[in-house]
């Protein structure tokens, strides 16, 4: 129909009549090789997306560069504008999109950052597969609550970082927001209402405890009760007044603890009831690997810190120091990877942890000034976050083979 209509008008307009190809524009992703009469491709191009039009008209008009046919182009758009209607399906896809992102509750649970929830599963991962190869019993139970109650604990973190960097000021100063730093931001984007992020946090930090106090009530452990009292708080306080633990250049420190060493060792007891040291270093690598996590997230933040005296260790140590930090720290990963060989139990965890060799060459790579200083640079964080999934990974899988081949080991 529109092939004939711009004929029509052509003829009457005693316009030459211009060459039309009908294609779908989905396959026009670059210009196309129309080579009429050996002529060169034309210069002007009339299309419209296929996500709003329905893909029957989804016609490519290849119009001539000559001067009388400007009238024609102008008479094709106002036709298209009148005259197409959007794809229903289309209309369909993002009505329900729309709803979604706009839904309250998925607000709500995105508002918690889930992708990054990883970093508290992880630890959980580690320490219940080396109770596993240590005593050769697995308790499902208490390995699915550790994991909901720390997920729960982090979300609840997460959202009460946001508020509490909402109040400070840190997030509204922050200029260089990635997906990796700069909080959320639902509050400074007008999503969220301060009230309803202290609320989420507070309800994610009580639903984690009411976990934790069923895991106590299950156990009967001290050490349980202890261990989640010191992850609750942590996680309210790294931020919140008046302890504020991330503005006084110990933020990564207890995130180590509270990420690193004490989940591995408290799953770790979950499944064995032990308190000695064959989760001490395992624990202190998955520290190590969730402070790097941390420390490489600051560069891009550290303006934004410094303007309202957040001390982190970029701010504290500036930026060369702290590249070296980072690339110590990596290193030293490996060090006590290295020392996990020595004993049977944590052999192949520590054999397994050698296979993120290349991610940690390609980590160090990323550790310079430039690609941490660049705005909208963000290489680094995504790397190092790799880094700390496929080490813990690495490590899980290196303790259930211990226990495969050795379950009383």
């Amino acid at each position: 129909m529109l092939k004939e209509v711009i004929v029509k008008h052509c003829t009457q307009a005693h316009l030459p009549k211009p060459l039309v190809r009908h294609r779908c524009f989905c396959q026009l992703g670059r210009p196309a090789r129309l080579r009429p009469h050996g002529r060169p491709p034309p210069e002007h191009w009339l299309r419209h997306p296929c996500s709003a039009f329905d893909i029957r008209c989804c016609t490519l008009l290849t119009l001539f560069s000559v001067n009388p046919l400007n009238s024609v182009r102008g008479f094709v758009i106002r036709f298209l504008q009148k005259n197409v209607q959007p794809a229903k399906s289309s209309v369909k896809i993002n009505s329900v999109k729309s709803r979604l992102q706009n839904s309250r509750p998925i607000i709500l649970f995105l508002a918690a950052r889930p992708k990054f929830l990883s970093a508290s599963a992880a630890p959980v991962l580690v320490g219940s597969a080396l109770g596993y190869a240590a005593i050769g019993t697995f308790s499902p139970v208490l390995f699915v609550l550790a994991l909901v109650a720390i997920m729960a604990l982090h979300a609840g973190a997460n959202v009460a970082n946001d508020y509490f960097d909402h109040t400070s000021g840190n997030d509204w100063v922050n200029t260089n927001p990635t997906p990796f730093s700069g909080g959320r931001r639902y509050i400074q984007q007008g999503i969220l209402s301060p009230g309803a992020t202290l609320l989420t946090a507070l309800v994610c930090l009580t639903a984690g405890s009411i976990i934790g106090i069923v895991i106590v009530l299950l156990t009967h452990s001290l050490f349980v009760l202890i261990l989640g009292l010191v992850g609750v708080l942590g996680g309210y306080f790294y931020t919140a007044s008046p302890i504020r633990l991330g503005y006084r250049s110990t933020g990564e420190l207890i995130i180590a603890l509270l990420f690193g060493l004490l989940p591995v060792y408290g799953a770790y007891y979950l499944q064995t009831g032990r308190i000695d040291m064959p989760p001490v270093l395992p624990g202190c690598l998955v520290g190590i690997l969730i402070f790097l996590v941390i420390l490489i997230n600051e560069f891009p933040d550290a303006g934004a810190d410094a303007a309202v005296n957040k001390r982190t260790f970029v701010v504290s140590f500036g930026v060369p120091a702290s590249i070296w930090i980072y690339r110590v720290t990596v290193i030293a990963g490996f060090v006590i990877a290295a020392a996990l060989l020595i004993y049977s139990t944590t052999f192949y965890a520590g054999l397994f942890y050698f296979a993120t060799l290349p991610i940690a060459a390609v980590a160090l790579k990323f550790a310079n000034e430039k690609d941490l200083t660049t705005p909208g640079l963000f290489g680094a964080s995504q790397i190092t976050v790799l880094l700390h999934t496929v080490g813990c990974l690495a490590l899980t899988a290196g303790f259930l083979i211990t226990a495969i081949r050795n379950p009383a080991s």
